[in-house]
């Protein structure tokens, strides 16, 4: 990062990384969130299987 007379290089302020961390995390969940929502939009309808208890007596 320059300085505001051309004097180089200075050291980025920590507001200034936090936000580029900020940017990178946001794009790296739209990377892993965005196909997880296009497979369940896409997913077949399929009916709730319904688990029916045997009920017996052990002795």
């Amino acid at each position: 990062m320059c300085g505001r007379g051309g004097e180089g290089w200075r050291k980025p302020s920590l507001a200034t990384c936090r936000n580029e961390i900020d940017d990178i995390l946001k794009a790296s969940l739209f990377f892993l969130y965005q196909p997880m929502q296009n497979a369940f939009k896409m997913r077949k309808r399929v009916e709730k299987v319904k688990h029916v208890v045997v009920k017996s007596l052990d002795m």
